[in-house]
C-alpha cells in the first residue's frame, strides 16, 4: 500500500526538494510527540504527499525553524513545526500502517511483518482512541476489500473503490469534514492509483504465490509478467493514465498556490514516471526517463 509516491528530485531546485523533506520533518515531529520515538520511523513519503496537499488546500502556512534533529545532530536544518494538520495526519498514518502491516502479513507470512504488527500495537491503540470513528471506517473498508479479493473480484473499478475511499476518509478526517468535491476526487484517484501501481509491481509475486491481483483478475490472461504487460498494454495504459489525468484535472481545478511546486512535481511528473518505469521494467524497455508527462495539463 505504501512506497510509491515521491518527488522527481532532478527536476526540483535544492530549496524545493528541501521543502518536501521539511514537511516530512513536521510529520515526524507530530509522530514523536504523540506516539513516541519509535513511531517516527513510520513517517513515509506517501502520507507526506497528503501532508503537503492538505496544507495547500487549507492554505495553512508552515512554521519552519532551523534546528538540530536525530538525523542531523551536528548541523541545524529546516524543520517544520508540528501543527493541527500534521497531528491529524500522524494519527491517520498510524491507523493506515497498521492495516498495511496486517495486509503484508496476510500476503506473506514472515517474522518481520509480524514484528511490525506487534511494534505498532501500542501506537495503534493510542491512535484508535484518538480517532475511533476514522479507525472504524478504515477497518470497514479494509474488510470489504478483503472480501472482494477473496472472491477474486474481476471488476477493476469495484475492487479499487475500497482503497480509493480509504484515502478520502483520511483527508476528510484531517479536514474535519470540510472537504470539497475536487479534493475528494483527487484523493480518491490517488488512492486508486496506489492500489493499481502496487498490483502492477506485484504481478510476478502474486502469480507465483497464487495471491489475488486485481489486474490479473480483470484481464484474466496471465502466463508471465512480460507477455501480460505487453499484450495488455492498451488496457493497462488506459486505466493508469486515465486515473493520473483525472488527478491532474482535479489538482488544476483546485487552483492551489501554496507549495504548488512540490505538488506539481509529484502529480505531473513523479507519479507518471513511476508508472512508466514499472511497466517498462516488465517490457525490457528503459525509455521512460525520456518521456514527457502531462505536458498539456501542466501548462
Amino acid at each position: 500500500m505504501f512506497g510509491y509516491i515521491n518527488v522527481q528530485k532532478n527536476t526540483l531546485t535544492k530549496g524545493q526538494y528541501g521543502l518536501w523533506h521539511t514537511f516530512l520533518c513536521g510529520l515526524c515531529m507530530s509522530l514523536k510527540e504523540m506516539y513516541g520515538n519509535k513511531a517516527r520511523l513510520t513517517a513515509n513519503f506517501d502520507i507526506n504527499f497528503l501532508n503537503v496537499l492538505l496544507h495547500s488546500v487549507t492554505n495553512t502556512q508552515a512554521q519552519i525553524n532551523m534546528e538540530f534533529c536525530a538525523s542531523s545532530p551536528l548541523k541545524k536544518r529546516s524543520i517544520m513545526q508540528r501543527d493541527f494538520i500534521t497531528d491529524r495526519i500522524a494519527t491517520a498514518n498510524i491507523l493506515l500502517l497498521r492495516l498495511n502491516a496486517e495486509d503484508d502479513v496476510k500476503d506473506e507470512v514472515s517474522l518481520t511483518k509480524r514484528i511490525a504488527v506487534w511494534a505498532l500495537k501500542k501506537p495503534y491503540s493510542a491512535a484508535r482512541e484518538t480517532a475511533t470513528d476514522l479507525d472504524e471506517k478504515l477497518c470497514s473498508l479494509y474488510q470489504q476489500l478483503l472480501i472482494a479479493e477473496k472472491q477474486r473480484e474481476g471488476n477493476i473499478d469495484k475492487v479499487c473503490h475500497y482503497s480509493a475511499q480509504i484515502l478520502v476518509e483520511v483527508a476528510d478526517y484531517v479536514l474535519e469534514g470540510k472537504i470539497d468535491s475536487e479534493t475528494i476526487s483527487l484523493c480518491y484517484n490517488v488512492g486508486k492509483w496506489i492500489y493499481l501501481i502496487d498490483a502492477l509491481d506485484d504481478l510476478k509475486r502474486d502469480f507465483k504465490k497464487n495471491n489475488y491481483n486485481p489486474l490479473i483478475a480483470w484481464l484474466n490472461n496471465f502466463t508471465d509478467a512480460k507477455s501480460f504487460v505487453t499484450s495488455n498494454q492498451d488496457a493497462l495504459e488506459f486505466i493508469f493514465f486515465a486515473t493520473l489525468n483525472k488527478i491532474a484535472e482535479n489538482f488544476n481545478n483546485l487552483n492551489l498556490d501554496a507549495y504548488a511546486c512540490v505538488l506539481k512535481n509529484i502529480i505531473y511528473l513523479a507519479m507518471r514516471q513511476k508508472t512508466l518505469k514499472i511497466m517498462d521494467n516488465y517490457r525490457g524497455s528503459k525509455k521512460y526517463d525520456d518521456r514527457t508527462s502531462l505536458s498539456d495539463t501542466a501548462n
